[in-house]
């Protein structure tokens, strides 16, 4: 199979409440006395890292601002999401369930609770973490190999949530913001023709637990290393690319990424809805919605989509319109 396309399905919108500083503090627990991640939460109560030390964040933050949380476990907006997504459970041959934040339920399997309790009994059930948030891309290499004559639909589901310990920001990066969006793999048809994608990974000498700002800062510039050779690489395979979409991870970012594209003669899509928000793994594909509906695309453009996660690395994706 030389390509596969992509649908965005549907998107699952939490709630945008007013924080300041957005930090989960050591000495106030943002979470329900019964959770069960207490436990974490109260045997590393004194030995929180750097990126998520509230005393060592406050002074990278600037000013209030909004920001979009979901009051339910991830396994439950998974639910919600799957059943508002109008595919019917016999045509839905594999679910990938893709996160970068932790199901507030240590014992709790998502992906395996929603092929349960929705009986999707003909589905082939995955779970992508620990890539940051490259997991939705990465699904894509999964997809390559498994749609073939026997699989038809690849259901993505991207699930994102931030809990205590964990903080919603880490030195000048933007706030993590919660998200969920569904996305259709299919091998014959989708409103984008799936045309180049590939992870870039980076690798630190120092765990992300251990640094301060001047190593975040060096993180920030490997991405930048990965972004050049993502674009050498395009360039190289002569995609016509209209408009270039890129994670919300900093403003530090967002320029150098800009004139980078800019020096190349890419547009660059910054979104208008939540511009300060870094949406974790939906982050693109939200987006890439915001990119359509402010009327920018037609048929036969060329997208590139760019996942960036601090600590892992980025992922690019060529999309054509259909």
């Amino acid at each position: 199979m030389n390509s596969f396309f992509l649908s965005i399905v549907n998107v699952e919108n939490p709630v945008y409440t007013n924080k300041s500083g957005h930090l989960q503090d050591s000495n106030k627990k943002q979470m329900n006395v019964d959770s069960a991640l207490d436990w974490l939460f109260e045997d590393n109560i004194h030995n929180i890292p750097s990126i998520h030390d509230s005393k060592k964040q406050e002074k990278f933050l600037s000013k209030t601002i909004k920001v979009p949380t979901f009051n339910a476990p991830h396994s439950d907006i998974l639910l919600k999401l799957i059943s508002e997504s109008n595919i019917p459970a016999n045509e839905i041959d594999v679910l990938c369930y893709c996160h970068e934040t932790l199901e507030q339920s240590h014992s709790m399997l998502p992906v395996l609770k929603a092929k349960k309790e929705l009986k999707l009994k003909k589905a082939l059930p995955f779970s992508i973490g620990q890539a940051g948030s490259l997991s939705g891309i990465m699904a894509m290499d999964i997809a390559k190999a498994l749609l073939n004559n026997e699989y038809n639909n690849f259901l993505v589901t991207i699930v994102d949530s931030m809990h205590a310990p964990f903080s919603r920001s880490a030195f000048n990066g933007y706030t993590k913001g919660d998200a969920a969006i569904s996305l259709l793999l299919n091998n014959q048809n989708g409103d984008y023709k799936i045309k180049y994608f590939k992870v870039y990974p980076t690798c630190h000498n120092i765990g992300p637990a251990h640094w301060d700002i001047n190593d975040y800062l060096a993180a920030e510039d490997l991405l930048v290393a990965k972004y050049r050779e993502l674009l050498d690489d395009i360039n190289n395979k002569e995609h016509s690319i209209k408009w270039t979409v890129y994670q919300n991870l900093s403003n530090r970012l967002d320029n150098m990424f800009k004139e980078i594209g800019f020096n190349k003669g890419l547009n660059s899509w910054n979104r208008i809805k939540s511009q300060e928000i870094n949406f974790l793994s939906s982050d693109v594909f939200l987006s890439l919605i915001d990119l359509e509906s402010n009327k920018k695309l037609k048929a036969g453009d060329d997208i590139l989509l760019v996942s960036a996660s601090i600590d892992y690395g980025i992922a690019g994706v060529v999309l054509e319109k259909m």
